[in-house]
């Protein structure tokens, strides 16, 4: 992309529904775009989300999200479940997404590609 000028806009909204302890879902639909001038043309893109997250009790929360790029026809998927314990903060998640890394507003290549399995623990003090 030409980031010289770059231009981005975002819509969206939330709900949490009375399912369970809550099913939080949001949604998303983004533009953006590059131009070596002010209003000229250049590079666009378009990408939507669906996020959804689930508590189970106190500790420990479902989430899932699906981003898909409208120009490369690509989906982009996550599951992952998340237990919180004091400080600590550990979760479990499963990507599935196309070969080639998403390419966001004047990054080229951003966001995970392929399939694979993502472990993480955090300590927050």
């Amino acid at each position: 992309w030409d980031t010289t000028w770059q231009r981005v806009a975002t819509v969206g909204l939330d709900y949490t529904f009375g399912i369970g302890s809550g099913l939080g879902v949001a949604v998303e639909h983004m533009l953006a775009g590059g131009a070596a001038e002010p209003f000229g043309r250049g590079t666009d893109a378009q990408f939507s989300a669906l996020m959804l997250g689930l508590p189970l009790g106190l500790l420990d929360n479902l989430r899932g999200m699906l981003y898909y790029d409208w120009k490369n026809d690509d989906p982009y998927s996550y599951i992952g479940w998340q237990r919180t314990l004091d400080n600590w903060i550990f979760s479990v998640g499963a990507f599935w997404n196309p070969d080639r890394p998403i390419a966001a507003a004047g990054r080229p290549a951003a966001g995970a590609a392929g399939k694979g399995v993502r472990f993480d623990v955090v300590f927050n003090h």
